[in-house]
């Protein structure tokens, strides 16, 4: 072989290697930042608190102040603010696990609410919702969802995605059936009187639910 060739290849061989040093340093680069902005989420997002640490914590009464501090604060109190829509900015407050939303106006909710997975007790009591959106069942870490006093016709197969609740409570409304998904759940106590239960339908779900309280 020529010297001249020696050197094109040498040279062919050093931009070889130039470029899979450029690649690996992308590639470095690329799994460092993946790494950076989930090490960041892990921080925005705490483990829950516990029971007792939880009610250590102040309550706050606006969005708006809320907002100011969105990783300290772990329960939000909107209840009886004549609200007709909820923020899509409550997505923000990526510790809170517990919400109340009761006595105001909504028909719907945003679905930047679905990801608040620390939400332990969610309040939707005395509004004016005629459904609960499918997503509810992202919420998997709550214990507890009042609904009551709303005008729903049913309640969505996902709840039975809610596998740590232990509560729920849908008196007041048009009920003639809860999903059977609910078995899938560890519910300990139903309250949901005032419904439009028949005599057949409460046997039915007294059978479905044998090991919970239920009032109707």
């Amino acid at each position: 072989m020529s010297k001249t060739k020696i050197v094109l290849v040498l040279k062919q061989i050093e931009k070889y290697e130039l470029e899979k040093k450029s690649k690996f340093s992308f590639m470095y680069k690329f799994l460092f930042l993946l790494f950076f902005i989930f090490s960041n989420s892990l921080k925005a997002q705490q483990i829950p608190l516990s029971h007792e640490k939880l009610h250590q914590q102040p309550t706050f009464y606006s969005l708006e102040d809320a907002l100011k501090v969105p990783l300290n604060v772990y329960i939000l109190d909107l209840s009886e603010q004549n609200l007709d829509s909820l923020s899509s900015e409550i997505s923000k407050l990526k510790n809170l696990q517990e919400l109340s939303l009761y006595k105001n106006n909504l028909k719907t909710l945003p679905k930047e609410l679905w990801e608040l997975k620390n939400l332990e007790e969610l309040a939707l009591e005395d509004n004016l919702f005629e459904k609960l959106p499918a997503e509810i069942g992202l919420l998997r870490n709550l214990d507890m969802l009042y609904v009551g006093s709303n005008r729903l016709t049913e309640l969505p197969e996902e709840l039975g995605n809610l596998k740590r609740l232990s509560f729920l409570g849908a008196h007041n409304n048009q009920l003639t059936t809860l999903p059977k998904t609910l078995i899938d759940t560890e519910l300990v106590i139903l309250y949901v009187p005032n419904n439009l239960f028949s005599e057949a339908d409460k046997k039915a779900i007294r059978q479905l639910f044998p090991q919970c309280d239920i009032d109707f």
